[in-house]
């Protein structure tokens, strides 16, 4: 269900669990903070490198009532700076990342900035 989806998606990426379960934001602040000054890194938040985005739909019923679904976006694509996109079939959760669950493929292109593409 969407509601479930909803869910795990808040759990594994926002919203941590116990302290030795940290979301997938809790665990790259961790390691932001061990940048090093004068890094490209050093001083950078999570939240300003990723963003986790839902879309809503809201429509009257028959009934003229307003109903509100969330849609569900299977998104596959990570676009980074317009030089570097991933394109896979991996979702962010332990069953695609763990390494003997789910089987995944993907493929990483850099532009190198003369307007080709290298994979």
């Amino acid at each position: 269900s969407v509601e479930a989806v909803t869910y795990f998606t808040r759990r594994t990426l926002l919203q941590d669990g116990d302290k030795r379960e940290l979301c997938l934001m809790s665990r790259i602040d961790v390691l932001l903070k061990k940048a090093k000054v004068g890094t490209y890194w050093h001083g950078k938040s999570a939240n300003s490198m990723m963003s986790v985005c839902t879309l809503f739909s809201a429509d009257k019923s028959d009934s003229g009532r307003w109903d509100v679904d969330e849609v569900f976006v299977h998104s596959k694509v990570l676009v980074v700076d317009d030089r570097v996109a991933i394109v896979g079939s991996a979702n962010i959760n332990d069953r695609s990342f763990v390494g003997y669950s789910d089987s995944e493929l993907g493929a990483i292109m850099w532009d190198d900035g003369n307007g080709s593409i290298r994979d």
